[in-house]
C-alpha cells in the first residue's frame, strides 16, 4: 500500500492528478491505509487529512499545500517534478 500511496502522491505533485484525484483516491483506500499497520503511512495520512481540512477552509492555498506534501517524503525519495522552478 505505501507504495501505491507514494505514486498517488507524486502523481498529484507532478501535476498528473489534481488535487480532488487524489484527495478521492486517499478517502477510498483509508479504510485499506489504516488498517495496514503502517504506523508512518497511517501517521502521513493523518497528516495529510489536516493539511487538505485546511486547504477546504482557505487557510492554505494550493501551492502551500504541494509544498507540504513534499515534505512528506523521506530523506533518499527521489522526484522528478515537472512543474515550475521556485
Amino acid at each position: 500500500m505505501r507504495q501505491e500511496f507514494l505514486q498517488q502522491l507524486i502523481d498529484y505533485v507532478n501535476g498528473r492528478h489534481t488535487i480532488r484525484e487524489f484527495e478521492a483516491w486517499l478517502l477510498s483506500n483509508l479504510g485499506v491505509i489504516l488498517n495496514s499497520e503502517d504506523n508512518q503511512l497511517i501517521k502521513t495520512t493523518n497528516d495529510i487529512d489536516a493539511d487538505f481540512m485546511e486547504f477546504s477552509e482557505g487557510i492554505i492555498d494550493e501551492e502551500t499545500l504541494r509544498k507540504r506534501l513534499l515534505g512528506y517524503f523521506t530523506e533518499g525519495e527521489t522526484l522528478h517534478l515537472v512543474w515550475g522552478a521556485e
